[in-house]
């Protein structure tokens, strides 16, 4: 597998033509809400962060920080150093060097399933949060009790997207308590981040008809080497099929955080 900056760093060019500022997911209230994907991705953002003590947080870690979006949009209205990590095979999280309790909060925006030892991954969440510091985990969490057609959509999934695996929500909750993380909330947001894979396919179709540079883009990449956003369909697919579900967890050091 590939370094997982290298995989997104290939397909800058392309994503800033069809996803735009953002590299994840982004929310609609409804089938009626016709909220742009920028503005959707800043709303998932704010949904993301809301429990967080962010104006009061003096220092935030952002695993898997791809374009440092995310944190320039927060510092718009709050003040805060951040402390940004990319997806280097997974192992800038893993071996970053900041103190023992020294973060106020942590975001990680889908980037947990990038790492190759998630267990460690958390271990180094709660090394790093202060007593009584929280973590927002937007993440896929996949279906239990999969068929032999559900195992292989998850597994092009996963390979495509450079995943080194895709957890349970037992899985995940198993491990953040190995972690010592104590969960304080938890959503299922599947219906409402959805409409994503569909606009994004429907992008992709206009740009590769209407733009030479994605049609370059596509001939000697997407086709050639079955890159992510060709499985942009599968993806949607899955979420229909109930067995990839997107969740947003929020954990704390300790039970004083509880929502």
């Amino acid at each position: 597998m590939k370094s997982v900056t290298t995989h997104y760093r290939e397909l800058d060019e392309m994503y800033d033509l069809i996803w735009g500022e953002y590299r994840h997911h982004g929310y609609w209230h409804s089938s009626a809400d016709r909220a742009n994907i920028c503005s959707a991705a800043e709303r998932l953002i704010d949904i993301i962060t809301h429990p967080l003590p962010l104006s009061s947080a003096l220092n935030i870690a952002d695993i898997g920080s791809g374009t440092g979006s995310s944190m320039s949009y927060l510092k718009r209205t709050h003040s805060f150093t951040d402390h940004s990590f990319e997806l280097t095979e997974g192992t800038d999280w893993l071996e970053n060097t900041l103190p023992d309790d020294s973060m106020d909060c942590i975001l990680a925006i889908e980037s947990t399933a990038h790492f190759r030892d998630t267990q460690r991954a958390f271990s180094e969440i709660f090394r790093t949060l202060k007593p009584g510091g929280s973590v927002a985990i937007a993440t896929w969490i996949k279906a239990e009790n999969l068929n032999i057609f559900e195992r292989w959509l998850i597994q092009k999934i996963t390979h495509d997207g450079q995943l080194h695996g895709l957890l349970t929500e037992h899985e995940h909750l198993q491990a953040c308590k190995s972690a010592r993380l104590v969960l304080t909330r938890h959503i299922d947001i599947t219906q409402n981040v959805t409409r994503t894979w569909p606009l994004i396919t429907k992008n992709a179709v206009i740009k590769t008809l209407t733009n030479r540079k994605a049609q370059k883009f596509v001939l000697s990449r997407i086709f050639r080497k079955k890159l992510y956003i060709s499985s942009a369909p599968l993806i949607h697919l899955a979420h229909h099929l109930g067995i990839l579900r997107y969740h947003i967890y929020w954990h704390a050091k300790n039970k004083s955080l509880m929502i």
